[in-house]
Parts: C-alpha cells; structure tokens; sequence
C-alpha cells in the first residue's frame, strides 16, 4: 500500500514534535490539527504533553486533541483521550492549558467523569478556568448558582 501524502506529512509534524526548539514543537502541533487525527498522532501528541515544559506547545498539543470542530474526520482512537484531559485539567500547572482543556471535555459532558471534574474544576485558583467550567455544568445546577 502506497502512503497518502497526508500520511507522509503527519510523520513529518509528529517527528517535529521533538525538536529542540519549542515554536517549531508548536507549530508542528498546530499543523497536526488540520490533519485527521490517527492513533499514532494521539499517542505522539501525549508523549509531548507528558514531557513538555512550555504551556504553549502543551497547550498546541492539548487543542488537537480537544478540538473536534477542526476535525473533517472521526476516527476511532485507541487512547482514552478524555481521560488525559480531565488529568491535565487537574493537574497542569499552567491555567492556560487547563482552560483549554475545558472546550475538549464539552463534547465528553454528558459522562460522570467529565461531570465530576467540572465540579472539581469550580474551586480552580484561575478565575477563568472557573467561569467556563460554570458554563458546563448541568442547565439546572447553573441556575441554581444564578446563571443563565
């Protein structure tokens, strides 16, 4: 079978991702985000948010693997993807990454994991990470805290 140039290209960006240099680990993410999202791109993309000490390389590798409207195709993973985002929504040190986290767990929001770190997330130290994990909360209970 002859490889897809798509193929070929997202070798080339997962192969970026351990570059020395941080804008070109970065940008290399940013462009696996326009590309399908395979099982061997997940699990390039953890291994970068495991090591990775620059929040906006983590933060380019946690927005592909959140953002499903920038996704043409679905493609059935491996990973338990919003397992890893619930972690770094606990656990990363930087609010930036864990806002971001926040828009990949909407499509997730219906599981009681999801719900229960949500929930966890309304006593975060960033006043941004708690206003959008208000905003996925169940349409009663926002209401009950006086939101629309």
């Amino acid at each position: 079978m002859v490889p897809q140039e798509s193929d070929t290209d997202a070798a080339a960006l997962r192969a970026a991702l351990h570059d020395p240099d941080a804008d070109v680990r970065r940008r290399a993410a940013r462009a696996l985000d326009h590309l399908p999202l395979d099982n061997a791109t997940v699990a390039a993309l953890v291994d970068l948010i495991r090591v990775e000490r620059i929040p906006k390389v983590r933060g380019a590798a946690v927005h592909v693997l959140a953002c499903e409207g920038c996704k043409t195709e679905v493609c059935p993973l491996e990973f338990d993807v919003v397992g890893l985002l619930i972690e770094l929504l606990r656990d990363d040190p930087s609010a930036e990454v864990r806002r971001q986290t926040i828009d990949g767990l909407r499509v997730a929001n219906h599981e009681p994991r999801v719900q229960e770190a949500i929930r966890a997330a309304l006593n975060d130290p960033s006043r941004k990470v708690r206003g959008k994990a208000l905003y996925l909360l169940p349409r009663d209970e926002r209401r009950v805290r006086g939101l629309p």
